[in-house]
C-alpha cells in the first residue's frame, strides 16, 4: 500500500528541518512527501529544495507564486499525491517515528477511512508543556473520548458542536479524498474531512500520541488560557468569521444532500435538521456580532439564541456572556455616511 504525506509550507524555516526528518526518518518511509509551499519569503523554499536534491526519489515541491491559504495549500499538496493513503502534515510538528505505521496498521485493520490521533503539546523549543492538559484531547473542552468515534451518531454530533480532528494527525484514503475535492473556499480542510469520514466511511480515532504539536500563541487549539483569556478571544471573532462558519455549515449541508443514503453512516433527515440548526446557529451569530445590523434586530436574534437553547447545543453557555457583552458595550457604529 502506497503512502504519500502531504506537507504545507509557509515561513516555517525556524521548525521546518526538525519536521522534515522525523518524516524521513519515519519506521514506515512514506513514498512520497509533496512539499506545496505558500509564498514563504524567509528561507523555507530554500530549505525544501535542499532537501528534494538530497532525496529526489522521495520530495517533491510544489511552488506557489500567489498565496492560497491554509486550506488550498492542503487542496494543492493532496492533489498532487499519488499514494493510495496520504497523510498531512504541518511544517512545525515533531512525529515520532511510529506514527505512520501504526496509523497504517489501524487502516489496514478497520473499516475507517480516515484515521487520526492524540497529540503532545509542546513548547516552541519542542519541549513538553507542563501544564496538567498536556495533550490535545485533554485540553479540548469537555475532553474528548476517543470512544465517541466508534458510534456515527455521536462523533457527527460532537462534530457539529467542535472539532475534533486535528488535521496534522489525519491519515486519509485517497477513495475519500476523491470524494472530498473540492473543498468550498469557506472550509477548514480537516473539519470538512473529518465530516465526510463521519459520514460515510467513518472515523478511527486512536487512543495514542503520535506527534508532538508545537504551541503558538495565534492558534485555536491547545493552548493554554485562562477562562478571561478564552472570553476575551471570543469577543475579538469579527462577524465576517461567523459568515465563513455560516457558508461552512451550508456547504456540508448540501454535501450531505448529495450522497447516496446507502453510504451514509447516520440517518439523512435527522442529520439535515441538526445541520439546519447548526447553520442558523452560526448565521445567528453573525447578525449579533454585525454593527450595521439594527439594535433590534440583534438582540432579537441574540434571545432566540438563548431561548432555543443554541449556546449550550452547538457552543458554550458563556457564549452568551460575550455576544451579551457586544450588545450592551459594542454598540453600534456611527454611520460613516453622517461624515462623507
Amino acid at each position: 500500500m502506497t503512502v504519500s504525506v502531504a506537507l504545507c509550507t509557509y515561513n516555517g524555516a525556524n521548525y521546518l528541518e526538525l519536521q522534515l526528518e522525523s518524516i524521513l526518518n519515519q519506521t514506515v518511509v512514506p513514498d512520497e512527501v509533496v512539499v506545496s509551499d505558500d509564498g514563504s519569503d524567509d528561507g523555507t523554499l530554500e530549505l525544501v529544495r535542499d532537501y528534494a536534491q538530497q532525496y529526489p526519489e522521495t520530495i517533491r515541491v510544489l511552488d506557489e507564486e500567489k498565496n492560497l491559504g491554509v486550506t488550498k495549500n492542503f487542496e494543492h499538496a493532496i492533489e498532487a499525491c499519488e499514494g493510495e493513503l496520504i497523510a498531512l502534515a504541518d511544517q512545525d510538528d515533531y512525529w515520532h517515528e511510529e506514527k505512520l505505521e501504526r496509523q497504517i496498521e489501524a487502516y489496514e485493520q478497520t473499516d475507517a477511512e480516515l484515521i487520526c490521533h492524540d497529540s503532545y503539546l509542546v513548547s516552541n523549543n519542542n519541549v513538553m508543556t507542563n501544564h496538567a492538559d498536556a495533550t490535545l484531547w485533554s485540553s479540548i473542552r469537555g475532553r474528548h473520548n476517543p470512544l465517541t468515534a466508534t458510534d456515527p451518531k455521536r462523533a457527527v454530533s460532537e462534530l457539529l458542536e467542535r472539532n475534533f480532528v486535528q488535521g496534522a494527525t489525519i491519515l486519509v484514503s485517497s477513495k475519500l479524498v476523491d470524494q472530498a475535492l473540492p473543498i468550498p473556499d469557506c472550509a477548514n480542510h480537516d473539519y470538512y474531512l473529518a465530516i465526510l469520514a463521519a459520514l460515510t466511511n467513518g472515523i478511527y480515532d486512536m487512543d495514542a500520541r503520535l506527534l508532538n504539536y508545537r504551541q503558538h500563541s495565534d492558534q485555536d487549539i491547545g493552548v493554554s488560557r485562562s477562562p478571561l483569556q478564552k472570553l476575551t478571544k471570543e469577543i475579538s471573532i469579527e462577524a465576517e468569521e461567523y459568515g465563513r462558519r455560516a457558508c461552512f455549515w451550508k456547504e456540508v449541508l448540501s454535501l450531505v444532500q448529495s450522497l447516496e443514503s446507502d453510504i451514509m453512516t447516520v440517518d439523512r433527515e435527522w442529520l439535515v435538521e441538526r445541520l439546519s440548526q447548526r447553520h442558523s446557529y452560526s448565521e445567528s451569530r453573525q447578525t449579533i456580532r454585525n454593527r450595521s445590523t439594527p439594535m433590534m434586530e440583534r438582540i432579537s436574534t441574540f434571545g432566540q439564541n438563548v431561548m432555543m437553547r443554541r449556546y449550550v447545543q452547538f457552543g458554550h453557555p458563556a457564549m452568551i456572556l460575550t455576544d451579551l457583552f457586544m450588545l450592551l458595550f459594542i454598540g453600534t457604529p456611527i454611520d460613516s455616511h453622517l461624515h462623507s
